[in-house]
């Protein structure tokens, strides 16, 4: 059985700048501030209900950064709107930060079966007087199903989760 990163990375990577041919010939060109993506529209993931936030934005592309200080972290990229991007950090959805019991909850209240799920946290990056500080968001992670390549921005119910857990990016 392949791990929910693993299931994540093959069902919807975008493809990374340069490499257009790969994604077909309805390939979704875009240009940001992290350089030129092509995405292919058939590994889109849906957003059914968008983002916290960014409600009429549904469809996004998940693609690896260039720069190689950025390994950490992906792209969840709009397809229909190239400003709107964010950096998302992958964490494992057996053993990472968040507890069985309350990612156990979610999933259920989302009918994604635990084998398909993928959780990306959403990254804040901002300048800080102690220098650059890099925020995830575990309170409201993005639940991702990898087979029917839908997901959802779920406000978990264990408020001892933050909203700006820091990371040590060193």
């Amino acid at each position: 059985m392949k791990s929910s990163q693993t299931a994540l990375a093959e069902s919807t990577t975008g493809l990374e700048s340069g490499s257009v041919e790969a994604a077909g010939e309805n390939a979704v060109t875009i240009e940001n501030r992290f350089g030129t993506f092509a995405f292919d529209p058939k590994l889109a993931i849906a957003f059914p209900r968008g983002l916290l936030g960014f409600p009429d934005h549904r469809e996004f592309g998940l693609a690896d950064l260039a720069d190689p200080r950025l390994t950490a972290f992906k792209l969840l990229q709009s397809l229909a709107d190239p400003s709107l991007c964010f950096l998302v950090s992958p964490c494992a959805s057996e053993g990472g930060p968040h507890a069985a019991a309350d990612l156990e909850p979610a999933l259920a209240d989302l009918s994604i079966a635990r084998e398909d799920a993928a959780v990306l946290l959403l990254v804040t990056v901002r300048k800080a007087v102690e220098g650059i500080q890099v925020t995830v968001n575990l309170r409201a992670p993005v639940l991702v199903d990898t087979r029917a390549q839908t997901a959802q921005q779920y406000v978990l119910r264990n408020e001892d989760y933050r909203i700006q857990h820091p990371l040590d990016v060193a």
